[in-house]
This record gives structure tokens, C-alpha cells and sequence, in this order.
């Protein structure tokens, strides 16, 4: 029995972890790319998968990368990855779809390659869960919308699972674009929509690490679903291959913001309608202005011929 077999001294104030539960097949028959209830549905849970130890990449376990595969399904070949990166500074990491790291989050990257399906109608998705200390606010699920796409062509969301504490640096994120990849060169032309779910409150941990540390301490227990995919994509075996990127990390999710470039464009498409209205306004002004001049003159000369 593992509940409480992982202690901290001395007791941190504030704690919170992110688990992959399942790997979830749906067969979606209608093409919908949405898990409904009318979908007929195949739960794996990761913790039952034969995982291979960690890969330290480049064989340097100080950089904080490392990667756990395990082989999966009827398929030559068939795999699942996932691949964890620990931030160091304030960056954006460098693939599509470029989030934003710092030093107090970490990147994890899920690759589901070559797996076997029950149909060629068959999607993939994750069942994740979410735990932390602070019990006296709600965890909550935001969908940010930005008219800028610079850095994920396309894409003008953000999604935050916001993990409170007392205060707002005293909290934890998981943070990810709804997109995922069909290819293992990410580019525009293979990235699909990824569909996320309601934030649910649940009461029950899975047997897991975290079951190790929480036990039945009082906690927030929340499940959320994500699926990859859009209609009309040829499902997951037209290409075999599914990556999605997201990230974790504690204080305040970092908030996307135009870039000087794109402040500038901007700045010139709107001011160059105003530049021209006013040298227009003055043009107007001094062709009234020469044409009343003209008309004094006439006048005048039209009382000296008189």
C-alpha cells in the first residue's frame, strides 16, 4: 500500500502534481473528432504499460531531459513516448507550437507512433488528473483567446488549468495550445485541432505517485479529458502519428503577448489611414482656401471694370 509512503521535511505549504491516467480510443464512427457518450470507448491505464527506464538524452542527467517509452499495441513499431524537459530560463521552447517556459516549469511532449487501433475510425486521447493543497478555491479551466497567431500559425487560444494557492504566485498551471501534430516535422500543414474537455471534480486518486505522497490528505481531485483530432482528418491512420506538447510549472502561467514586430505592423496599418485623412483634411482646406482667394480676386476686378 503506497498512500503516504512519500514524506517532506519539513512540510511544504503548498504542493500539487498532474497525472496521464489513460490513454483513451474512441471510435468515432460519425467523424465528429468529439468523445460523446454515444462513442464506443477503450480505456488503457499508463500505470499497467511495461515502461522502459528513463533515457537521459545525450547521457547528461544534469540537463534535466529525459524520456520513457514503452511499446505498445499489435504493430511493428508501435510506441508511446513521453519526454519531459525542465526550464532554465524565460524561453520559448523551439518546435511548433512555441510555449513559454521559465525556470519554474517543464515541458512534456506525449508521441503516439505506429500504434494499432480497434477501427480505422479509431482517435486517441488522454484522461489526466490533478491534485493540489490549497482546498479554499476551486481549481479552473480557461480558454484565453488572442488576435495574435505569430508564434502557432492559426491558433488564437490558449488553455490554462489554473491550480490556486494562496496567492497568485503561490499557485501551479498546466498550460497547452489545442493543437496536436500528425507529423513528426511539426509545420502548419500537419497540425490538427486537439479538443479538450470540462475540468471535473472528482474524490478519488488513482494508485499512483501521487497516491504515494496525498494519501487521504484533503486535496483537490480534478479529472479533465483531451482528444486528437478534426473532422475530416482521415483519422489516426491516415498518418500513425500523434505528438502534443504541454506544460507545467508553478506561479502564474505565462501570458502571451505581441511581439515589437507585430506592435509595429500593427501600429503602421492603423496609422497610415489617420497620416492620410489629415494630409487629405489639409489638402481640402487649402483648395477652399485658394478657391475663396480666386473668387475676392474676381470680385475685384469685376468692381474696378465697373
Amino acid at each position: 500500500n503506497p498512500t503516504n509512503s512519500i514524506e517532506f521535511d519539513p512540510e511544504p505549504f503548498y504542493t500539487s502534481g498532474m497525472q496521464l491516467t489513460h490513454l483513451l480510443e474512441f471510435v468515432d464512427i460519425n467523424d465528429t473528432a468529439r468523445l460523446n457518450e454515444s462513442a464506443e470507448i477503450y480505456t488503457y491505464p499508463f500505470r499497467n504499460m511495461p515502461w522502459d527506464s528513463a533515457l537521459w538524452m545525450d547521457g547528461k542527467k544534469h540537463d534535466g531531459k529525459a524520456t520513457f517509452m514503452v511499446d505498445y499495441g499489435t504493430n511493428e513499431n508501435g510506441n508511446i513516448i513521453l519526454s519531459f524537459d525542465a526550464g532554465k530560463v524565460k524561453e520559448r521552447i523551439s518546435r511548433l507550437p512555441f510555449l513559454m517556459i521559465t525556470s519554474n516549469s517543464s515541458v512534456m511532449d506525449l508521441t503516439l507512433r505506429n500504434l494499432s487501433t480497434v477501427s480505422n475510425h479509431s482517435r486517441f486521447g488522454c484522461e489526466m488528473m490533478f491534485v493540489n493543497s490549497y482546498t479554499h478555491k476551486p481549481s479552473k479551466l480557461e480558454e484565453l483567446r488572442s488576435i495574435d497567431d505569430e508564434y502557432c500559425p492559426a491558433v488564437f487560444k490558449m488553455v490554462n488549468v489554473d491550480l490556486y494557492g494562496e496567492d497568485a504566485f503561490n499557485g501551479s498551471y498546466y498550460q497547452f495550445r489545442p493543437v496536436c501534430y500528425v507529423n513528426p516535422e511539426r509545420a502548419l500543414n500537419s497540425q490538427k485541432e486537439l479538443q479538450n474537455y470540462r475540468l471535473e471534480r472528482t474524490s478519488i486518486l488513482p494508485l499512483s505517485i501521487l497516491t504515494a505522497y496525498y494519501g487521504k490528505s484533503k486535496v483537490n481531485i480534478y479529472g479533465m479529458n483531451v482528444t486528437f483530432g478534426q473532422s475530416k482528418d482521415g483519422f489516426y491512420a491516415a498518418t500513425q502519428y500523434t505528438s502534443w506538447t504541454s506544460t507545467f510549472g508553478i506561479g502564474i502561467p505565462p501570458a502571451e503577448s505581441l511581439s515589437l514586430s507585430i506592435i509595429m505592423i500593427i501600429s503602421v496599418g492603423l496609422g497610415a489611414p489617420v497620416v492620410l485623412l489629415i494630409f487629405g483634411g489639409i489638402g481640402v482646406l487649402i483648395k477652399k482656401q485658394r478657391k475663396q482667394q480666386y473668387n475676392r480676386l474676381d470680385d475685384a476686378k469685376q468692381d474696378i471694370i465697373t
